[in-house]
């Protein structure tokens, strides 16, 4: 039974497979993969028609990009300007740094459903201005996209066994036999969202971003002409990255001035406080039932 399941080319084998890849690329293989990792790849290939989705003809997609320009007018003087149409795209070659999905030098063109995702992802501050290019697609375009897959936290991996008394507990892994088919695609597909989507450093390593281009160029082999992705910069909308900018023509350009940024946050961990005595103490959290202080002993 094991056996029929590890030869099944739509089910993964191991909920954790997408860290354990992109660790493989990063510290092992990069470009000859072994058997295992070369199953794992088709799986991610035979499950993505599922997410296939078509961005229709005329559509209009949007990027941003801090600055603005000067047009020279006839009588010599200059008049403040939206960056031009033709800058717009994607960067030449020669100016292709390796990103999120491409590779350095293999320019891809990086675009949002919505202008508030768009402004989002170049992270500008107040008082910048901000170039807005409103982008056509010139035939329907086929992405594969993501924005749908929740990531789960490795919390989702683990499982609570409680004493017979019910006062202590333990975390154990889960097994891999106890997770269904449809959870491990889930738990995968979910962690490939997130690696599209999360923030990077610019002082981060370009070898973050080894196995989303890894992906993206099977992908473009296997005839996508893009992908979706979630934005963890703004919730309207979502990111789409075109394998091939000559697919697009940017109609207009606008300029915008950043007005008002809004952050949102909420505490996530236990705080620290300073006692009297100008010592650091944690606070502290019980778990587990409360004793009875006048049940006899």
């Amino acid at each position: 039974m094991d056996k029929k399941k590890d030869n099944d080319p739509n089910e993964f084998l191991d909920p954790e497979d997408w860290e354990k890849f992109s660790n493989y690329l990063l510290n092992n293989n990069r470009f000859i993969l072994s058997d295992y990792w070369e199953k794992f790849v088709d799986t991610i290939v035979n499950t993505a028609h599922k997410r296939t989705k078509t961005l229709k003809k005329n559509k209009i997609l949007y990027r941003a990009r801090i600055g603005s320009s000067f047009i020279e007018l006839e009588d010599g003087d200059t008049e403040f300007s939206p960056i031009h149409p033709e800058n717009m795209g994607s960067p030449p070659v020669e100016y292709a740094k390796a990103g999120r999905l491409n590779p350095e030098r293999i320019p891809y063109l990086y675009l949002a459903t919505t202008i508030e995702t768009a402004v989002a992802e170049v992270r500008p501050w107040i008082k910048s201005n901000i170039t807005i290019g409103y982008f056509k697609i010139d035939s329907d375009l086929k992405i594969l996209d993501t924005s749908h897959d929740e990531y789960k936290s490795t919390g989702y991996l683990n499982e609570w066994i409680w004493g017979e008394g019910g006062e202590d507990f333990i975390i154990q892994k889960r097994s891999i036999p106890s997770f269904t088919a449809a959870e491990k695609e889930e738990y995968i597909w979910g962690d490939i969202n997130n690696y599209f989507s999360k923030p990077i450093s610019p002082n981060d390593s370009p070898l973050k971003y080894l196995s989303t281009q890894f992906l993206s160029e099977k992908l473009k082999n296997e005839g996508y002409d893009g992908i979706g992705y979630k934005s963890s910069l703004n919730d309207d909308g979502y990111n789409v990255v075109l394998f091939n900018s000559q697919q697009v023509k940017c109609i207009k350009c606008g300029i915008y001035e950043i007005k008002k940024l809004n952050y949102e946050f909420e505490e996530i961990y236990n705080p620290i406080f300073v006692s009297d005595d100008k010592n650091m103490i944690q606070r502290v959290i019980s778990i587990g039932p409360l004793k009875d202080n006048n049940k006899e002993k």
